[in-house]
C-alpha cells in the first residue's frame, strides 16, 4: 500500500466536511451515500480502460453483457454440462483435439482478456507440460461452442444484412442452442421476426428458457427441446439456419454420418 500525505488527507477531510455542511440537511444522507459509491467505483477491480469500455458499448451490448454474468453463474467453468458427453474426434496421429489437451472455454462467456484473468488466479492454464517436471511445454487447444460476442455483432450487423435486405420478415434457426448466445446475439443485434433454438439437452433447454423469460425476450425468441431430426418441417421454413460447432463434439461418428445422409 502506497503511504498516504497525512496533510493530504485531512485537507479532503476538512473540503469534505465544508462541502456536506452546504448541503440541505433533507439532502445530506444522499449526499453521503454518492461520496461512498463514488469511493467504491474508484476501488473497484476493473480498470479503467474496462471502464471506458463498457461506457462505449451500446445499449444491445450492455444487455448481452448481463445476460453473461447471469450464465456465469450457472454453468460449470468450461460451460460443459454434467449431463452431456463430449465425443472428441476420433483420434489420430498428433490429433489436436485429444481430450487430455483440449480445454473446452466459451467464447461467449469468456473472452480472452477473462481467460488471462482466469489463469492468473490460477483456474486455467494455456499449456500443459509434456514431460512431467521439465520445461517442455506445448499450448492447450482451447475449444468453444459458442460464438463471442464479437463474432455476434459481426454476423447480424454486418454479414447478415449484406445478404439479406430486410431481416425483419425472417425465420431464424439455430441447430443446437446450447447457451443461447446465438438466439440473444440475434434478438439484440437485429430485427429478425422470429428466432427458434433447437437443443436436444433438457438442461440447455431449461437454462435457455429462463434467461429468456428473465430478460424478456418471449416475444421472438423460442427455444424447443428436440431432435433437429424431428423438426425437419421448421427447417424447410427457415430463412436463415446456425450451424456452430453442432455434431462433431456432441455425436458419436455414426450418428454424424446418419445425419449427413438425411
Amino acid at each position: 500500500m502506497e503511504d498516504i500525505d497525512v496533510s493530504s488527507l485531512e485537507v479532503a477531510k476538512s473540503s469534505f466536511l465544508s462541502l456536506l455542511s452546504r448541503v440541505d440537511p433533507c439532502e445530506s444522507a444522499g449526499f453521503v451515500e454518492w461520496v461512498i459509491q463514488q469511493c467504491s467505483d474508484v476501488n473497484t477491480t476493473e480498470s479503467t480502460g474496462e471502464k471506458a469500455s463498457y461506457a462505449s458499448m451500446t445499449s444491445a451490448e450492455k444487455k448481452l453483457k448481463k445476460i453473461i454474468k447471469e450464465i456465469k453463474k450457472r454453468v460449470p467453468l468450461q460451460g460443459i454440462m454434467a449431463s452431456e458427453n463430449i465425443s472428441h474426434p476420433e483420434e489420430r496421429e498428433n490429433s489436436e483435439f485429444h481430450p487430455s489437451t483440449t480445454v473446452h472455454v466459451d467464447s461467449f462467456l469468456y473472452d480472452d482478456e477473462d481467460i488471462d484473468r482466469l489463469c492468473d488466479e490460477g483456474k486455467m492454464s494455456r499449456n500443459y507440460c509434456k514431460d512431467c517436471g521439465s520445461h517442455n511445454t506445448a499450448p492447450l487447444t482451447f475449444i468453444s461452442h459458442s460464438s463471442s460476442l464479437v463474432q455476434l455483432r459481426f454476423i447480424f450487423q454486418m454479414a447478415l444484412p449484406m445478404i439479406l435486405n430486410c431481416l425483419s420478415n425472417k425465420l431464424m434457426l439455430d441447430v443446437g442452442s446450447r447457451l443461447g448466445a446465438v438466439l440473444y446475439g440475434a434478438y439484440h443485434f437485429s430485427t429478425i421476426q422470429k428466432i427458434i433454438g433447437v437443443e436436444i439437452n433438457l438442461d440447455l433447454c431449461n437454462l435457455q428458457q429462463e434467461i429468456i423469460e428473465k430478460y424478456n425476450m418471449s416475444d421472438r425468441v423460442e427455444v424447443r427441446c428436440s431432435d433437429i431430426c424431428s423438426e425437419l418441417s421448421l427447417l424447410e421454413q427457415a430463412d436463415v439456419v446456425v450451424l456452430n460447432n453442432v455434431f462433431e463434439f456432441f455425436l458419436p461418428v455414426d450418428e454424424q454420418i446418419r445425419l449427413a445422409l438425411i
